[in-house]
């Protein structure tokens, strides 16, 4: 037979602080988190991407994910539907290159769109498949024939 208690327990305070997060420190939602002394330049671009757990989602098929892309980004249907088909088979796809602001705001855009999507920092490559901002001055570069 139980018998109830008529006393409450109380919860016991705090004694440690807790540490104070700005909002700079935690990057945005679609950015993975920085470091404190790490800064996130427009300098190289943005990639926007898109995450395999996307098509984890009750009813999240290629094709609606590949018009979620078509009307956010203005891609055409057949590059979206790759886009997609590739995040939906190998876990993540590149969608593209853009300034920070509009990478993000493309990201929201496409979140509210219930597609799982992530803005990693752009790097300078020295490869045809990199982006142009490495293909801007190709001085010292091998060209292939």
């Amino acid at each position: 037979m139980m018998v109830a208690t008529t006393e409450r327990t109380r919860t016991i305070p705090r004694t440690t602080p807790r540490p104070k997060t700005r909002e700079a420190d935690r990057g945005d939602e679609f950015e993975y988190f920085l470091d404190r002394d790490a800064r996130r330049e427009d300098t190289n671009g943005f990639h926007l991407l898109l995450l395999g757990q996307t098509f984890m989602k009750p009813r999240m098929t290629v094709p609606y994910a590949a018009g979620a892309l078509s009307m956010v980004l203005e891609m055409d249907d057949t590059t979206a539907t790759e886009r997609a088909s590739f995040a939906n088979e190998h876990g993540m796809s590149c969608l593209g290159n853009w300034q920070r602001d509009e990478a993000l705001n493309n990201a929201k855009q496409l979140s509210a769109r219930d597609l799982s999507v992530r803005v990693v920092p752009g790097v300078k490559g020295k490869q045809d498949w990199q982006g142009s901002p490495a293909n801007a001055n190709p001085d010292g570069l091998p060209t292939s024939v």
